[in-house]
């Protein structure tokens, strides 16, 4: 595997970030051209076996801190003109990274609207994904997956001797929390859809009204 220690170089000026996205591009092109070169052969070297040929490159996108990044994929297709797939691009163009990154950031106080503004800069690659719309869509889909999940957990093996429940509301809609407490005291609470538990006894009587 081999790497060009030119752009490198322009690229270690713009510091450690832009280096590492540098070198790991390199590496994902060595990686792309290794699994065409697997299936069709090395370059220039006759095959009458070869059931398989390249066929140039097409621009594509994965996800790349927070946001999609251009880059060039490498084509085959078989000898009956069928297109073929490449699993190391497919490993890389997951956009269930892209919503778990909108999550994260919105969660922790950054608006859609400076979506943006708040990721690490990447240039001079061309990126996309980062508009208001986009984002809000990404966050949606995001907080539903993760409700979905809080909603069809298993239970069946808590063994609580109290539930307690109560509700907040926020805009038009009414969240409720369900709190319970087992015979050691323990309580088991939701908490983005993941059972988070904390171990302290119950010392304070619950309040009605």
């Amino acid at each position: 595997m081999t790497v060009s220690l030119t752009e490198l170089a322009r690229s270690a000026k713009e510091g450690l970030l832009a280096f590492s996205v540098a070198v790991g591009l390199q590496v994902l092109q060595e990686i792309m051209q290794g699994e065409v070169t697997a299936r069709v052969g090395a370059r220039g070297k006759h095959n009458p076996a070869r059931t398989a040929n390249r066929h140039g490159t097409e621009v594509r996108h994965i996800p790349l801190g927070g946001r999609r990044v251009e880059i060039s994929r490498p084509r085959h297709r078989t000898t009956a003109n069928e297109e073929l797939d490449l699993q190391s691009y497919a490993v890389f163009r997951r956009d269930d990274l892209l919503t778990a990154a909108a999550l994260e950031r919105m969660l922790a106080g950054l608006s859609s609207r400076s979506y943006a503004a708040g990721l690490e800069p990447v240039e001079p690659l061309a990126e996309s994904g980062t508009t208001r719309s986009t984002i809000s869509r990404r966050f949606i889909a995001g907080t539903q997956h993760q409700l979905d999940g809080l909603l069809h957990r298993d239970l069946s093996k808590l063994d609580l001797l109290a539930i307690f429940i109560d509700g907040i509301a926020l805009a038009d809609h009414c969240c409720v929390v369900a709190l319970g407490v087992d015979r050691t005291g323990k309580s088991s609470r939701s908490d983005s859809g993941k059972e988070a538990r904390k171990t302290r006894p119950c010392a304070t009587p619950c309040s009605t009204t």
